[in-house]
């Protein structure tokens, strides 16, 4: 099965080797039979659909300032503008909880667990905001963009290339360095590691 996702030459993310090690069927299903798992609304918030909304929120509000540097003051101007980050989050409850094709903050009514969504997401966007503000000046250099590349592996005695690819959150150039940043939305035990390896 994996042989095969390598000839067709489809990148392998994290995700997708993640999934292998932990059910070649559910990676069969997944990636070589492109079966999805349905797509039912939830009564609960669960992770998946507050990490999407998170992501979804800080791509339209950063998307103006890609390939440009960003500035303290570009920051405190979307922190102020809590229309725009009021509007930019209610979108993004319609689009990945409600499921809207083409959601319109306006009829995104806040009830129940959607007002704890929006709230969590407010705080989230809040304090990426504070935090890349000790960062600026830095240059946004892509957001949400897609990278691949391929590795030589040797598989069963033979050099066998592998793409390797997923998608990035959002990549940076500080102090003459480039910054990848992966957002995480869920519990963390820890934000100190030893090692690479912890992390």
């Amino acid at each position: 099965v994996l042989m095969n996702r390598i000839a067709n030459e489809k990148p392998l993310s994290p995700t997708a080797i993640n999934t292998w090690l932990q059910c070649s069927l559910r990676f069969y299903f997944r990636y070589i039979l492109n079966l999805s798992e349905p797509d039912d609304m939830k009564d609960e918030i669960d992770s998946p659909v507050f990490g999407s909304i998170f992501h979804e929120v800080i791509e339209n509000l950063y998307k103006p300032f890609e390939g440009k540097t960003i500035n303290k003051a570009d920051l405190e101007d979307i922190k102020k503008n809590k229309l725009l980050i009021e509007n930019e989050i209610r979108k993004a409850i319609g689009k990945h909880y409600f499921r809207q094709k083409t959601p319109d903050a306006k009829l995104v009514k806040l009830e129940g667990r959607t007002i704890l969504i929006y709230e969590n997401t407010k705080t989230f966007i809040r304090r990426l905001l504070e935090i890349d503000m000790e960062q600026t000046p830095f240059n946004l250099v892509a957001l949400e963009g897609e990278y691949k590349t391929t590795l030589e592996l040797d598989v069963n005695g033979k050099r066998t290339p592998v793409q390797i690819g997923g998608k990035i959150d959002r990549v940076d150039r500080l102090n003459g360095k480039l910054r990848i940043l992966d957002y995480k939305t869920g519990n963390v035990d820890s934000l100190s590691f030893k090692e690479l390896g912890e992390l």
